[in-house]
């Protein structure tokens, strides 16, 4: 695939390291398992709260500090959807 990583697709690679199945992880996050897979394949926006994220980044075993846990929050970021930004950016 040409382009930059997407956040379903590092998500899926990182959980597929860990050693999760789709079901196993989407029960363990507390999502449903079509809504996991909808968001690895990018149909669905990646979660925007940190609370979600950090427990995304624990359950895959990304340590704090790591690149690896700084490239999922920053993936979610970049992976946000226009409609989601109302007051717009800030300057």
């Amino acid at each position: 695939m040409a382009g930059k990583e997407t956040f379903g697709e590092f998500l899926r690679a990182q959980r597929l390291r860990a050693g999760f199945g789709l079901r196993a992880f989407a029960e363990a996050a507390g999502l449903q398992p079509s809504n996991l897979s909808n968001m690895e394949h990018g149909r669905i926006p990646p979660p925007q709260d940190k609370e979600t994220l950090d427990e995304l980044a624990n359950l895959l075993g990304l340590r704090k500090g790591s690149p690896e846990r700084a490239k999922l929050f920053d993936l979610a970021v970049a992976g946000k959807r226009p409609d989601e930004n109302r007051a717009g950016p800030e300057r």
